[in-house]
């Protein structure tokens, strides 16, 4: 028998952030986003790993003031720490300001490497390599939220090829 009762509102869990570290060096809180199809790093942080060459790309990123960025490049396959696993990551370095408390945004690429399960309402986090899983308590994890912070996080990548082909496409149309 199906009931007609609505569920109760609840209030905005906050950012899920997940604690990293690279190369036993620096620890972080990153931001999970789903909504994001790539991971992002700004330049200053990337400067300060000293980090190899990056790979040039010809993608653009818009961010969420509606403005287009040019990547400085990729850092390919970094091994990004967390828990007990390391997982490799392809980083979009952006000439962007770092947050200190939350310098990476670790998109859909990352999180599905990572079999990432969120389950919103019990603010988990879950992560898993083959058989061996981890869960990261949202509350616990957070040192820091954006719950009570008005700033809006949205980027939107265009592939360089992507961006040529509808150029032409309005070209052709005029």
């Amino acid at each position: 028998m199906i009931q007609n009762k609505v569920p109760p509102k609840l209030e905005d869990p906050g950012s899920f952030l997940i604690p990293c570290n690279y190369n036993k060096s620096f620890s972080c809180n990153a931001l999970a986003d789903l909504g994001t199809s790539i991971n992002l790093m700004p330049y200053s942080l990337y400067a300060k790993l000293s980090l190899e060459t990056l790979k040039p790309t010809k993608m653009s990123v818009r961010l969420a003031d509606i403005s287009f960025q040019y990547p400085v490049g990729i850092a390919k396959n970094m091994l990004v720490e967390v828990g007990k696993f390391t997982l490799p990551a392809d980083f979009v370095i952006l000439e962007i300001e770092e947050d200190i408390k939350v310098p990476l945004i670790l998109g859909r690429p990352f999180l599905y490497t990572a079999d990432a399960v969120i389950r919103v309402k019990q603010k988990q986090l879950n992560l898993g390599v083959r058989t061996e899983r981890m869960i990261f308590n949202i509350d616990s994890a957070m040192k820091y939220s954006y719950s009570n912070d008005d700033t809006c996080f949205s980027i939107n990548v265009i592939d360089g090829i992507l961006e040529e082909d509808f150029d032409a496409l309005l070209d052709e149309g005029s």
